[in-house]
């Protein structure tokens, strides 16, 4: 396993910081975030240490997915939670703080007054195809 010895994420994994661990498997842990948005609120930690998603190798990827549908189900019925919320931060400008790959999952209830809004706007004509097909162009199918 590659670990980092300054990494938090690293730390916890390894048992040499202290975590309230909700679920573990061969490749994650999942633990109870510090500064939680909500009560509840997960932190889905890939063993194996990588930056952010692009760099995970898909197999990893799957197992991360995996453990956040078992935390999800576990916060619906242990909190009465109506959903949950799964998001991954990558890269800092996208809010990544700790550079090791993690997922967030959040138990969510109607009217919570939690806000993860953003703001929504549209294409001008023609630029969504223009953006499809630049998109299009560098998919790598590879990895």
């Amino acid at each position: 396993m590659s670990s980092q010895s300054d990494c938090v994420f690293c730390k916890i994994v390894n048992g040499n910081m202290a975590s309230d661990i909700v679920y573990e498997d061969e490749d994650c842990v999942a633990v109870l975030d510090v500064s939680p948005i909500a009560e509840g609120h997960t932190i889905v930690i890939l063993k194996e240490h990588y930056k952010n998603l692009i760099d995970v190798p898909d197999k990893f990827a799957a197992s991360m997915i995996r453990a956040c549908k078992r935390i999800g189900r576990a916060l619906k019925g242990a909190l009465d939670a109506e959903g949950f919320n799964v998001f991954c931060n990558n890269e800092r400008c996208a809010g990544q703080v700790i550079e090791h790959i993690h997922m967030h999952v959040i138990p969510r209830g109607e009217g919570d007054g939690l806000k993860l809004e953003r703001p929504q706007g549209k294409y001008p004509p023609g630029r969504a195809a223009e953006i499809r097909e630049q998109i299009r162009k560098r998919i790598d199918t590879t990895n």
